[in-house]
């Protein structure tokens, strides 16, 4: 009796619910939008107005104008990806993680943001979709678990 009661605990809402990975999920999102805010209105100007200073008082500020505006712009599209990142995380997160479900989709996702959380060396958004990735597949492993037992 104990055990068929646990089984009924263990169906309930709260063990399939994914709020905890879609928490973790809106968290690691919300680095990506707010890093990339810092990186596209604050960083690169400040990066290009350095650059000119330290190019003007060397006085080579004709010749090397062009590799400072090229580093100005991948600071810029560095922003850019990072603010898609964010942006699909979010839409990730409410629309795709829904109680009691799978979605391998969600998975792949996360694994592609934490390939490119370590290639750019971003290792508070990595500990992010990492700690996202292991709740979303531990739970995982429950849903498949609970679903096995109802059969």
């Amino acid at each position: 009796m104990a055990k068929e009661n646990r089984r009924d605990h263990l169906a309930g809402k709260d063990v399939a619910s994914r709020r905890t990975e879609k928490i973790i999920l809106l968290v690691a999102a919300a680095i990506n939008v707010i890093m990339a805010s810092v990186t596209m209105f604050i960083y690169s100007p400040w990066f290009k107005d350095e650059g000119y200073a330290i190019l003007g008082r060397a006085g080579r500020l004709a010749d090397d104008m062009a590799t400072v505006n090229g580093a100005a712009t991948v600071a810029q599209s560095y922003g850019f990806l990072l603010l898609i990142l964010g942006a699909v995380s979010f839409i990730v997160a409410l629309r795709a993680m829904r109680p009691s479900t799978i979605v391998r989709g969600v998975q792949y996702w996360m694994i592609f943001c934490m390939v490119f959380s370590l290639a750019t060396a971003d290792w508070l958004s990595l500990i992010a979709y990492g700690l996202a990735f292991v709740t979303y597949v531990a739970r995982n492993k429950t849903i498949r678990r609970i679903s096995s037992s109802r059969r």
